[in-house]
């Protein structure tokens, strides 16, 4: 039986029983929308979706790709943060081999202040890159989604993208973010690969060019388990925005007053297999999180 869809544009489409659930485009204005499901068709690709994850990671070819994707090192952000340090701490060494005193107080004053701040920088991105690289093997589902926004809030997206379940690596057409005082971009978003993935949450963290958006996350908790180790998290993100170019024009106190800020509560749903944690959805709020309402 066709289910009819209105778009926010005003155009309704009918669509087929098999896309309830999925993430599919406005054919009259290209924008994202969700097909609405009923409950038992909602629980029915839940369940398959987990089939396809236990069969997914049963396979010891998957299982090595995506420890490729979480990666064994450091990135290069963190990388080149580390080599000034170095380069910093050597200056202040060599600095004690100056011979003028004027010159050696201020190579080492300087130098100092450096490897230090540089070196506290190295500490803070290596923890980062460490906590992304140990998404899923979280004792707690909780502490796994929380390492796995503050991944996709930093960048680390490819370690993110592995604590996906298949279906949700390659969804196609997402939702747009729902909120309602904070403006948002206006490009229709997909989830296809990890490169689309990194641009979906760089538009959830950044928002428009038009825009200076920051995100903090307040609260992650665990809300209930549910059967075949399968557990419903909340999180809490604060969003807060305000036009670019007033930060060229007006000062801190005015940007205080005209900032808009917004607060969103997002249920996920993660299911263990295999000692790993995995996310039922790749965006912010999917239509499986929504079953965890």
């Amino acid at each position: 039986m066709p289910i009819a869809v209105k778009c926010v544009c005003g155009t309704i489409t009918e669509f087929e029983d098999r896309f309830a659930g999925q993430a599919v485009t406005c054919p009259g204005c290209q924008g994202p929308l969700t097909v609405p499901v009923d409950p038992q068709h909602a629980m029915q690709a839940l369940a398959n979706t987990i089939k396809e994850l236990e069969a997914y990671v049963g396979e010891q070819d998957n299982v090595r790709k995506d420890a490729e994707l979480r990666g064994a090192g450091m990135t290069r952000k963190t990388k080149a943060v580390g080599i000034v340090a170095a380069v910093c701490l050597v200056g202040f060494a060599l600095s004690f081999f100056i011979r003028d005193e004027a010159l050696l107080a201020m190579a080492a004053v300087f130098g100092s202040i450096g490897a230090l701040v540089l070196g506290l920088c190295f500490l803070a991105s290596w923890a980062h890159d460490r906590a992304a690289r140990h998404i899923q093997d979280c004792a707690k589902p909780q502490k796994a989604l929380g390492r796995f926004l503050m991944a996709v809030r930093s960048g680390r997206c490819a370690p993110a993208y592995a604590a996906l379940v298949p279906a949700a690596r390659h969804a196609g057409p997402v939702a747009p973010l729902e909120l309602q005082k904070i403006p948002l971009a206006p490009e229709p978003q997909r989830i296809e690969d990890v490169d689309s993935f990194k641009r979906y949450w760089k538009s959830v963290f950044r928002g428009p060019q038009s825009q200076n958006r920051s995100v903090t996350l307040q609260r992650v908790r665990k809300l209930k388990d549910l059967p075949a180790d399968t557990a419903v998290v909340e999180a809490k993100l604060r969003f807060t925005s305000y036009p670019a170019w007033t930060a060229a024009i007006f000062g801190a106190l005015i940007l205080v007053l005209i900032q808009k800020r917004e607060t969103k509560t997002v249920r996920k749903l993660m299911v263990r297999r295999g000692g790993m944690w995995f996310l039922l959805s790749g965006e912010l709020e999917g239509e499986l999180d929504r079953l965890a309402g």
